[in-house]
This record gives C-alpha cells, sequence and structure tokens, in this order.
C-alpha cells in the first residue's frame, strides 16, 4: 500500500471511540470544532538579529 501523505496513513487506522471513524476524520472534526488563531512562528539562528 502506497501513502501519499500522513493523513492517507490515519484515514486507514479507526479511531478507539468509533471504529467506524477513522483518525483522520475524527482530527478533522477536533480542529473543526476548536479552531485555532495561533499567530506563532518558528524561529531558528535569529539570537543576533533581534534588536534589544
Amino acid at each position: 500500500m502506497h501513502y501519499v501523505c500522513y493523513w492517507d496513513l490515519l484515514s486507514n487506522i479507526p479511531s478507539l471511540d468509533d471504529p467506524n471513524v477513522s483518525i483522520t476524520e475524527e482530527s478533522f472534526a477536533f480542529n473543526k470544532k476548536f479552531v485555532s488563531n495561533a499567530q506563532a512562528r518558528l524561529l531558528k539562528n535569529t539570537i543576533n538579529t533581534i534588536p534589544r
């Protein structure tokens, strides 16, 4: 079996709560219910470029 992405892999794994729902479906439902508005950014090697 070939998986194009991580969600493809999870779409074949049933949820622990409801075996008729995949982990992908469960994750998408969670993200739809609990919408994040995170404004965070990952920074690498910027310690010397941030003004003090």
